[in-house]
């Protein structure tokens, strides 16, 4: 029965991965970033997560910056992957990092607001944070899913905080969105 169960979750998964194709579109912007780096950059990925059954860390970003002479900080809240431990709502490194990978983590917190700044302010200048967040997505543990955006949400956000969205991208549908993919620099 177990044996079973795990059939139907992998069956399961694999239907969103081929339908929403999230995980894609996130892979395609790693490698994108990857590509504009400068040598000693400082990188913070958020919510780098664990390893897989092939003993690799499946959603961490790291493998498309191996061959860069950058500083590639893995993190997660969770202690037993063994990154740096951030808590991105109690995050207070004040103009540490030229870029920052949020994919797919804002809808896991529930402050998100009051993460989302904390990552601006900890950005150098000129700085740029990446986020990508799920919108039309199955509701998926890891630990909790607390939300869904729009784009207008995050615009209305980023005027209010005196930011500015460099670029905003719809994975999917202008009306029907999958994803959202932001890119924001500290100016």
């Amino acid at each position: 029965m177990l044996k079973f169960k795990k059939l139907i979750k992998k069956i399961n998964n694999y239907a969103l991965f081929l339908i929403f194709r999230v995980r894609i579109f996130t892979r395609k912007k790693m490698k994108e970033i990857s590509l504009i780096v400068k040598v000693g950059d400082k990188i913070l990925e958020v919510g780098s997560g664990g390893k897989n059954e092939k003993g690799e860390y499946y959603f961490s970003a790291e493998r498309y910056f191996k061959n860069k002479d950058v500083e590639f900080i893995k993190s997660d809240i969770d202690s037993e992957f063994g990154h740096k431990i951030v808590d991105i709502v109690n995050f207070n490194e004040i103009e540490q990092y030229d870029h920052i990978l949020c994919f797919n983590i804002l809808e896991h917190v529930f402050d998100w607001q009051e993460g989302f700044l904390n990552l601006y302010k900890s950005l150098k200048k000129n700085g740029v944070l990446y986020i990508i967040v799920p919108v039309f997505y199955p509701i998926h543990p890891s630990p909790q899913d607390y939300w869904r955006f729009t784009e207008e949400a995050f615009f209305e956000f980023s005027k209010r905080n005196s930011m500015k969205i460099e670029k905003l991208e719809i994975h999917g549908f202008k009306k029907f969105p999958f994803a959202y993919y932001l890119i924001i620099k500290k100016l």
